[in-house]
């Protein structure tokens, strides 16, 4: 039996059953935090993860004197530099998509290993970590069942659930339209990150943009941030309280232009407060072109919460691209922001007031 060390208790062989059998124990000992540590010990035993991937991508850094906020870019190299293979082999599962429970040991994910657990009765989820993850402990929180990505008050219900079995860590979710920052669309997903600060949560409320509304007996603050996307910031004690507001603020989002309006979410629990940053989203509103040299894939949920990831530049231009990213990097990260901005400034207010009209309504059935 190969162990990692004197100290380690399970081995560089289990397979995906004994994964499952032997992390459900520290699951029951010890909770859904120590599960994804042994997790993450064992990805990085086995060099599923390396040091390289979580500590060679460049990072930059670049105080915005309008906003307050710190924003940051990094620059991706080991996800840059992968090419994924052809699977080649025998008994190669017909795969609905790439992060679906069948992937779990095939050929080039030999060591990809997964936790399976109820996230709430009869809705089974697995989480796995990421192989090149933009920050330590990235991890993939993926339904069992290879049903389409939503948008909805339940994605706010899923991120709560799952963070009250897992202080400290961090909930996000893309999108459910193309181009609107979505990622895998045929099957439901959302980003996990252990104790993650994104430079959206530095972000203030804008001028005359804040609410405050009682649901259900506890106080909701909401409102718009000072910050280049529209973003709702709300919070508040309860959870079903929380769930409730913030599914009603996608709601009414989507419904203005069906199929094209769709949100971002990060969703926190800290000290017992609730917080969520609702980005507002719209595949008609992307990177400026004379920025998309830099930037040409979509824009998803980390970057439009602060943080860049691009691609290695490469081609005749490469040096003057990253001597761009590190000369006028807040130019570039704010514009990129910007471009995607939905909703203009001037029709913030008028969006809060619709935002407010419901969660009154929504106040009144106590």
């Amino acid at each position: 039996m190969k162990k990692f060390s004197e100290f380690s208790d399970f081995d560089l062989n289990f397979n995906q059953n004994q994964m499952q059998e032997y992390l459900e124990k520290i699951n029951q000992a010890q909770g859904l935090p120590a599960v994804l540590e042994k997790l993450f010990e064992w990805e990085m035993g086995v060099g599923y993860l390396t040091e390289g991937k979580l500590k060679d991508n460049l990072r930059f850094s670049y105080p915005d004197s309008e906003t307050g906020i710190i924003f940051k870019t990094q620059i991706n190299i080991a996800r840059s530099n992968y090419s994924p293979k052809p699977l080649d082999g025998k008994n190669i599962p017909k795969l609905h998509c790439p992060i679906c429970f069948e992937n779990i040991g095939i050929p080039g994910k030999e060591d990809l290993r997964a936790f399976s657990f109820d996230l709430e009765p009869n809705r089974k989820f697995f989480i796995q970590m990421t192989p090149f993850p933009l920050f330590s402990h990235h991890c993939v929180l993926i339904d069992q069942l290879p049903r389409p990505m939503i948008m909805s008050k339940q994605s706010v219900m899923d991120l709560t659930n799952f963070l009250n079995l897992a202080p400290g860590y961090v909930g996000c979710s893309n999108s459910d339209v193309e181009w609107a920052g979505a990622s895998i669309l045929v099957h439901h997903h959302y980003q996990i990150f252990k104790n993650l600060e994104l430079p959206i949560m530095e972000a203030k409320w804008a001028d005359g943009l804040f609410q405050r509304t009682n649901v259900w007996g506890d106080t909701v603050e909401y409102g718009f941030l000072n910050y280049p996307i529209a973003t709702i910031k709300l919070t508040c004690r309860d959870q079903e309280a929380f769930i409730e507001s913030a599914g009603i603020l996608i709601q009414i989002w989507k419904s203005q232009e069906l199929g094209k309006n769709t949100l971002n979410l990060v969703i926190q629990k800290k000290s017992n407060l609730w917080i969520g940053y609702l980005i507002l989203r719209n595949p008609d509103h992307r990177t400026p072109p004379e920025l998309t040299q830099i930037k040409s894939e979509g824009v998803g949920i980390i970057e439009v919460a602060g943080e860049g990831i691009y691609p290695v530049p490469k081609g005749e231009n490469a040096e003057l691209i990253m001597k761009e990213i590190k000369e006028n990097g807040l130019k570039v990260i704010k514009g990129i922001i910007e471009g995607n901005n939905p909703l203009e400034k001037s029709l913030w207010a008028g969006q809060l007031d619709l935002f407010s009209k419901a969660l009154m309504g929504l106040s009144k059935f106590e």
